[in-house]
């Protein structure tokens, strides 16, 4: 559920009970409850919280790839019973951070600022080679139409840092292999590469 900061009543209906509980929502964090039909009992918890910082180099992917890069890492953050805070509420609180975030010391302080725990960067360089040049017109040849321009050949790889605001360190990495793998082959192994490092 998305809900604006501040205190919230949360009832779950089932067919033969209704459940209620109080929570106080903090602005970008995720929080769980929990509810146990045995005894009644309602759990509010703050799961250890994950900034995830996205940063596109090279020659920049759609808008579209952009978002399922982003999507499938905050699913691995909350598969590995970790909570997500939002990066833009983050940047907020750490303005100053937000003009050198390619640097761990940054990283760890835009995490620190919000009293977050860590912060997942998600490097993806994507590389357009230049297509070869057009064949050379033959002298005395009937002009024609160019030939439509051929797409420059793609290439991508994908680094995942996991940044311990405590040390200003990088706890964990991942460089998954992906030779000949396009944007949407990368994107399917993050989910998996998030959980595992955050398991580990």
């Amino acid at each position: 559920l998305l809900v604006a900061p501040g205190k919230h009543n949360v009832a779950l209906e089932m067919r033969d009970r209704t459940m209620k509980g109080q929570l106080k929502a903090v602005e970008g964090r995720g929080m769980e409850m929990n509810f146990s039909r045995s005894n009644g009992a309602v759990v509010v918890t703050l799961p250890t919280a994950v900034i995830v910082l996205p940063r596109f180099l090279g020659a920049a992917p759609s808008q579209e790839i952009q978002r399922k890069f982003v999507q499938a890492a905050e699913l691995g953050v909350t598969q590995g019973r970790l909570a997500v805070f939002s990066k833009d509420v983050a940047l907020k609180k750490a303005e100053k951070a937000a003009d050198c975030l390619d640097t761990v010391d940054c990283q760890a302080q835009l995490a620190a600022e919000s009293d977050v725990d860590y912060v997942l960067v998600v490097n993806v360089d994507r590389t357009v080679a230049a297509p070869p040049p057009p064949p050379p017109v033959r002298p005395g040849a009937p002009a024609a139409p160019p030939p439509p321009a051929a797409p420059g050949k793609e290439t991508w790889a994908m680094r995942l840092s996991l940044v311990d605001a405590d040390t200003v360190d990088v706890a964990a990495a991942a460089e998954p292999p992906c030779p000949g793998c396009g944007g949407d082959q990368l994107v399917a192994q993050v989910t998996e590469q998030v959980r595992n490092m955050i398991k580990e």
